[in-house]
């Protein structure tokens, strides 16, 4: 798996595993294995939706700090 993959192909990685695992025709050996992948996708889209969290609320906050300095509040 390619840890530089965007949020997209992480979730479209995903997607695919579940609806392998939802079939279920594979044996059990091959359904763990892509159950442990699709647990991989998850945290890695999550870890790509905290980090865009993370920036937006900085983001936010240099955001007010601006707004607040421009109508004449002090920081």
């Amino acid at each position: 798996m390619d840890e530089k993959m965007s949020y997209e192909k992480n979730l479209e990685a995903l997607e695919k595993r579940v609806k392998q695992l939802q079939e279920g025709e594979i044996p059990l050996e091959e359904s763990f294995k892509i159950y442990q992948e699709a647990l991989d996708y998850y945290d890695k889209c999550r870890k790509i939706l905290n980090d865009l969290e993370g920036k937006l609320e900085e983001y936010k906050e240099d955001t007010d700090s601006y707004q607040a300095l421009e109508i004449g509040e002090e920081s």
